[in-house]
């Protein structure tokens, strides 16, 4: 019987992130979160190459950023953040993977029938190198038009790509560092 690694992701705040006390329903949104992590880093880690071995991510942010009528913006950033920093975790840890899962930050504000012309973003993790989508968290958007997806996404895309960039030349020259001490 063949069993492939499992991964656990965990995304919580910290008490004191926000200037707005938040009240009650913090759980529900923090599992939403962790479900969110998940799906976004599961397809980006080799399991099967680690036999019956268990991944524990676990993401704290420290501060939200939050003003005023901001929060489901800032949410999304945090995610985004979180994504990134829980993939640079698992390959500081040696950890086996396809590609870098790599959390970006969406303006969806021309994409929405609902903005009313205030800023929405929205979070997608993408594997770059294999140009997929693992997660795209679209919580309340209402498209005008499904035409304008694609044109989201390949923005989004040079996005990952420019950040994917900046990523593998600091890790090879972290690598470079390390073999010439």
């Amino acid at each position: 019987i063949k069993q492939d690694g499992q991964l656990f992701t965990t995304f919580n705040f910290a008490p004191f992130c926000s200037q707005i006390r938040r009240e009650g329903g913090k759980e529900a949104e923090e599992k939403r979160l962790s479900q969110l992590l998940l799906t976004a880093l599961e397809p980006s880690i080799v399991l099967d190459s680690f036999p019956r071995g268990k991944y524990t991510i676990v993401v704290t942010i420290l501060d939200i950023g939050t003003e005023l009528g901001d929060q489901l913006s800032n949410m999304s950033s945090c995610l985004s953040a979180g994504i990134t920093c829980a993939t640079l975790a698992l390959v500081n840890s040696c950890v086996q993977m396809y590609d870098l899962a790599l959390g970006i930050d969406i303006d969806i504000s021309s994409l929405s029938s609902t903005s009313n012309g205030e800023k929405k973003t929205s979070s997608v993790a993408l594997l770059t190198q294999l140009r997929q989508v693992s997660m795209f968290n679209a919580e309340g958007l209402e498209l005008k038009s499904a035409q304008t997806l694609p044109k989201l996404f390949h923005d989004a895309f040079q996005q990952a790509d420019r950040l994917y960039a900046t990523i593998r030349s600091s890790l090879l020259g972290m690598c470079n560092e390390h073999k010439t001490t």
